[in-house]
């Protein structure tokens, strides 16, 4: 009977209470911690019973001590499933914590990607809308430039060669003005018909640049010999400007080499602007001009040696209106665009072109054209070629033209052929 615990009796409510603070302990602290709880609690009770009476049976009841071990064993085998779920639901919840914050922070980082994939889109919507605007200008711009060029230069050439076509006849054929000119009127003539052959080859060059600019220029390509039709004619242009300046043209041709697709005016065209530029700044010497075939390509090479290129003034030399020399280009006229006009023409073609240099030695242009995919001829071309006229003495002929100045400039070939009478001038009323 005295080991009973009756609730009527106020000592065993003590034992009891110890209990609950077990089971709590287990329940909410480790192992350790529940043993020493335990331990406390078995004093505890000891004190409370030998304070209200029960001295005989306080620190020293063994069974006390021994029921709250008991207690605490148990409980804390039930608690650890309990404290295993609570330990793995914890878990969960901070890794769902943490998933939470960083689904937030990426939410946050997409929310400002799109703004600045927004923002971005805005500009270049707008940068995109200003190209177009500005486009559209640089059009306008490039048709009203290209219509006031064709303008110009057809202006221009009207009156120019009335200057040509005069000058020529004075200086050629004096005897059409009834008594020869003084001898001081033909140097002045002399001079006017060189200047006028220079300003009409730059409204030709700048007519050209426009051209290529406009993407406008038309190339008549048909079968061509580079070295009979290209080379040859170029050297012959060219050989009489060479023999004043006391320069040498030498000729280094491969021979046999294939034919090529190309339109034979343009291609010499920018070989004569080599060939030019290259007695322009030759002193002594002379020039050599060379072709070659080489992997799917024919090269031509024009050498001269005057004082050469500086290296600071080779990445410019095919820059329009560059000069390399222009101190020493205003007696020999140069415009600064023919490198320019020479380096768009090959490139029509096809091909490419590049100059080496050195100081004191000479330079060296050289170009390609490419070869053709076939052998055979194109089945259909369209060849140009200079129309010519010939007369025989006391033939006629007819020059029809809005401006009877024109007509009066005529070249003193047709005076040659004795065919040549004072023309009648009409208004166009008339």
């Amino acid at each position: 009977a005295e080991s009973l615990i009756v609730a009527a009796q106020p000592g065993s409510l003590a034992p009891a209470f110890g209990i609950l603070i077990v089971i709590a302990a287990n329940a909410l602290l480790g192992t350790r911690e529940a043993l020493f709880i335990a331990l406390l609690a078995w004093l505890g009770v000891g004190i409370a019973q030998y304070l209200i009476g029960y001295a005989s049976k306080a620190v020293g009841n063994t069974q006390v001590l021994t029921l709250y071990l008991l207690t605490a064993g148990i409980s804390w085998l039930a608690a650890r499933p309990l404290k295993t779920s609570v330990s793995w639901a914890l878990a969960g919840w901070d890794q769902a914590h943490k998933a939470l914050l960083e689904a937030r922070e990426r939410r946050g980082e997409m929310y400002r990607v799109v703004r600045a994939l927004e923002e971005a889109t805005y500009r270049l919507e707008h940068t995109k809308n200003e190209l177009i605007v500005a486009q559209h200008e640089a059009e306008v711009a490039r048709a009203l430039k290209g219509r006031f060029v064709a303008m110009v230069s057809h202006e221009l050439r009207a009156p120019l060669n009335l200057i040509l076509g005069f000058s020529r006849l004075m200086a050629l054929s004096p005897e059409s003005y009834g008594e020869p000119l003084p001898r001081a009127y033909r140097a002045d003539i002399d001079a006017i018909y060189r200047n006028s052959q220079h300003l009409l080859a730059l409204v030709d060059d700048i007519l050209d640049l426009s051209q290529i600019e406009a993407q406008r220029l038309p190339l008549v390509k048909d079968r061509t010999d580079l070295e009979e039709d290209v080379v040859k004619k170029a050297v012959d242009i060219v050989q009489t400007l060479a023999e004043r300046k006391g320069l040498y043209v030498r000729l280094e041709l491969a021979g046999n080499l294939p034919w090529i697709l190309a339109d034979q005016v343009r291609l010499r065209q920018a070989l004569l602007n080599l060939l030019t530029n290259a007695i322009r700044f030759t002193e002594h010497g002379g020039i050599t001009v060379r072709t070659s075939q080489q992997d799917g390509v024919l090269m031509v090479s024009v050498q001269d040696t005057g004082r050469g290129i500086a290296p600071e003034d080779m990445p410019k030399l095919f820059q329009e209106f560059h000069q390399i020399h222009p101190s020493e280009t205003r007696d020999g006229a140069g415009s600064g665009l023919g490198l320019s006009i020479s380096k768009h023409l090959i490139e029509l073609h096809g091909g490419q072109i590049w100059a080496e240099s050195r100081q004191g030695t000479g330079t060296t242009f050289y170009f390609t054209v490419p070869l053709p995919d076939t052998e055979t001829p194109p089945a259909a071309t369209v060849r140009t070629g200079e129309a010519q006229l010939t007369l025989k003495p006391h033939d006629s002929c007819l020059i029809v033209h809005d401006d009877p100045a024109s007509c009066a400039s005529s070249p003193d070939d047709l005076r040659a052929t004795g065919s040549w009478e004072s023309p009648t001038h009409k208004t166009p009323l008339e």
